[in-house]
């Protein structure tokens, strides 16, 4: 809270002296900075932001020196945030950025932090990810992760109508079998001598579900001196054939069991250690989505060779701590928790994601525990509308997005001690949205299981005449969104209930145009994105009777020459596929002789021999496109096409 308390100070008194260097202004600030004075103490937002502008063109064109320094680090921070009050957002993430390194130079680091939180809070972005059963999501090699879909699941022994984990009573109310359940240890308790503890997992074993087995500790843990204890509940974890993934030590970013992090990170992998001998047990690290102010996840990484998972602890909810009105402190408390106007998973989540990408942590990650809060107690607000909004969000958008989150469980508990009410069984509407989201394919039922299709990102090249297109957008301070989408510049139909699926049939070969808006609460287009793509029959190729799988781009139909792109086909044929950027030429070895093309080029190269080809290899989707048949005559095929089944079949 102290560091939190100064931003605020750093926020509200920002404003600059000017007695101590005024005389080092030039003469024609004053005339533009006495209006922008006025307009300050009016609240004229557009007429403050209006003469700022003038005083940071004035001032940006001066030498460098102290004096600009403090100038401008005052002036950008208040005029980032009235670009942001009067929905100028763009303006305010540039306003942000030019003020970072003015005041990193003035020292005021929980400033920059609060600018580096509203440049991703206020950019907005749309993607489009198409449904496709050639396409898998990039796998990380860890234990017992999915090829696609998401392992899911909840708590049941909290839930007053279950009070257990029987399947029984667990699927009077939620139909579909959980591929997860989350139960919790407390450290230096044994579970040897609770009963339920073996209940529940040999049950979790008679149906196939594996389990999150939070291991919570809650101050600083002494690995060795309690290795007897350690090793007794890992001994015990490993007596039963499901897997389990094993989430030691979580939340250590806000909690007490982080005050000392070299200590943390001793006793995980000591737990680890013992653990990585049991092939039925993951490691699981798993901080709070997001750190306290003077807390960084990589204080307490462990290491790659200690983490199978990476979790993380994602509850959404309105006010912080269950308060509305922080005075002052409203601000910066939304922006750095993401509260309030800026509570969206896809924020709540960034921060973990990019510390893995910048530090190279390939690892598969789960939502260790979430839930989105639908009643404050401390305010007697009831929610159930805005928690409906962010279940959505939460369980549709969030993997589309980031696909390498692959396991959801969610906190169906009463913490009548907490500000929020977070469990679903005390709020109906809410337990049937989440039984509806749940209930799509893509949420697994088994770990034995995958889903029949994946999201792919999407943006053009050539599909089939029925398509399924998810959107996921983002636009700051908005809760409901709507979607509207065109084919050809004829309105096809507008959603209005995330996850945002277009389904179009019966689209007609050729070249189509798709565009997508993305709208706030009043139906007003606040983000859009034009595509480009080629409807064509579908195409099958087949190497040795064995079909070729196309994770991305299709083969297409070029002036009734069939290509493909350069990998997939010929690396299954045995040969080996290259490229040179700097001519745009793909090598194909292995075969015969060595071939090589060029896009845009109907010349073939086979060894010493040139040929001329029907169709020069071209760029399509983003991909190396060849000739199929001029290629593979060249590498030394029989190639034959069945008209009927649309098939390209290769002997090789």
């Amino acid at each position: 809270m102290k560091q939190i308390l100064t931003i605020v100070l750093l926020l509200t008194l920002c404003v600059t002296p000017l007695s101590g260097f005024a005389s080092d202004l030039p003469h024609t600030i004053w005339a533009p900075l006495d209006a922008y004075a006025a307009a300050m103490d009016a609240g004229d937002d557009a007429a403050m932001y209006e003469h700022g502008q003038k005083l940071l063109q004035i001032m940006e064109g001066e030498p460098d020196s102290q004096t600009k320094t403090e100038f401008l680090s005052g002036k950008l921070e208040q005029l980032s945030r009235c670009a942001e009050r009067l929905g100028r957002y763009a303006e305010a993430i540039d306003l942000h950025r030019r003020y970072l390194p003015y005041g990193e130079s003035m020292g005021w680091t929980d400033g920059v932090i609060y600018a580096k939180k509203k440049i991703y809070l206020l950019q907005s972005e749309l993607n489009l990810y198409i449904k496709d059963a050639d396409y898998y999501p990039q796998n990380f090699g860890a234990k017992f992760e999915p090829k696609r879909g998401v392992y899911f699941g909840s708590v049941y022994d909290n839930d007053s109508r279950i009070l257990d984990f029987d399947h029984q009573k667990i699927a009077q109310y939620f139909p579909k079998q959980n591929s997860t359940w989350l139960l919790y240890l407390e450290f230096g308790e044994n579970p040897r001598d609770a009963g339920r503890y073996n209940r529940y997992l040999t049950r979790a074993q008679e149906k196939g579900i594996a389990v999150e087995f939070a291991w919570n500790t809650y101050g600083t843990i002494d690995a060795n001196a309690n290795d007897a204890y350690i090793r007794d509940v890992i001994d015990f974890l490993s007596e039963y054939n499901i897997p389990v993934f094993l989430r030691f030590a979580a939340e250590m970013n806000i909690g007490p069991n982080g005050n000392d992090p070299a200590a943390y990170v001793s006793a995980f992998r000591t737990v680890a250690d013992y653990a990585h001998t049991k092939p039925n047990i993951a490691m699981v690290w798993s901080p709070s989505d997001l750190s306290a102010l003077d807390r960084n996840y990589a204080d307490y990484y462990p290491g790659n060779e200690y983490v199978d998972w990476v979790g993380a602890s994602m509850y959404v909810g309105r006010y912080f701590q269950g308060k509305r009105d922080h005075g002052t402190q409203t601000d910066p408390l939304n922006t750095y928790f993401s509260m309030d106007e800026f509570a969206h998973p896809l924020n709540r989540v960034r921060e973990l994601i990019s510390f893995m990408e910048t530090n190279g942590i390939a690892k598969p990650v789960m939502i260790s525990e979430c839930g989105v809060s639908h009643y404050v107690r401390t305010e007697s607000e009831e929610m159930t509308n805005w928690a409906i909004e962010q279940l959505r969000r939460l369980y549709g958008d969030l993997f589309l997005r980031y696909p390498q989150i692959k396991m959801i469980n969610y906190f169906n508990v009463q913490m009548p001690s907490e500000p929020n009410a977070y469990e679903l069984y005390t709020n109906p509407s809410l337990h049937a949205e989440y039984n509806r989201l749940v209930d799509d394919p893509y949420f697994l039922s088994s770990t034995n299981d995958t889903t029949p299709y994946g999201w792919r990102p999407f943006d053009g090249g050539t599909v089939g005449s029925s398509v399924e297109i998810a959107v996921v957008g983002y636009y700051p301070k908005t809760l409901s969104n709507t979607v509207r989408y065109s084919i050809d510049g004829v309105t096809q139909g507008e959603l209005t209930v995330a996850p945002f699926v277009i389904r179009a049939q019966n689209l007609s070969e050729g070249n189509h145009t798709l565009t997508v808006q993305f709208c706030d609460h009043n139906g007003t287009a606040v983000v859009e994105k034009t595509i480009e793509f080629t409807v064509s029959r579908p195409i099958h190729v087949t190497v040795n009777g064995t079909e070729v799988s196309f994770p991305d781009q299709k083969p297409v139909m070029v002036e009734d020459r069939t290509l493909v792109p350069a990998r997939g086909v010929f690396e299954q044929m045995g040969l080996s596929v290259g490229w040179i950027e700097e001519t745009q030429t793909a090598t194909i070895t292995g075969g015969k002789a060595p071939i090589r093309l060029s896009i845009g080029d109907n010349r073939l190269y086979v060894g010493d021999e040139v040929r001329t080809m029907d169709v020069p290899a071209q760029i399509i989707g983003g991909r190396t496109m060849i000739p199929l048949r001029a290629v593979s005559d060249a590498a030394g095929a029989q190639i034959d096409w069945d008209g009927e089944s649309y098939t390209a079949i290769i002997n090789y």
